[in-house]
């Protein structure tokens, strides 16, 4: 009996761990959504229109928002005017 409580407890662990780094992950990426027309603003030559826009594309993809957050800022410029071309994902 102890032996199945063992058992049991251990799951439990791994999957409470496993959604902890889930949530963690999703807070991150809710925080960074929030946070993508302030970083925008460090590609001055866009305009209010495209920088809607591409919050829009940014924030409905989370693989799209990894990949500009992952970029230096100087980079983010490029990717921003691929998505706005309509390369997907680039």
């Amino acid at each position: 009996m102890v032996n199945v409580m063992d058992k049991f407890v251990t799951s439990s662990d791994r999957r409470l761990g496993s959604l902890c780094r889930v949530l963690g992950y999703e807070a991150n990426l809710g925080k960074a959504r929030q946070d993508i027309f302030t970083m925008l603003e460090c590609i001055p030559e866009l305009t209010l229109d495209e920088k809607i826009d591409v919050s829009k594309i940014l924030a409905k993809n989370p693989h799209y928002l990894e990949m500009f957050l992952g970029f230096p800022v100087e980079a983010r410029a490029r990717y921003v005017y691929r998505l706005l071309s309509g390369h997907e994902g680039v």
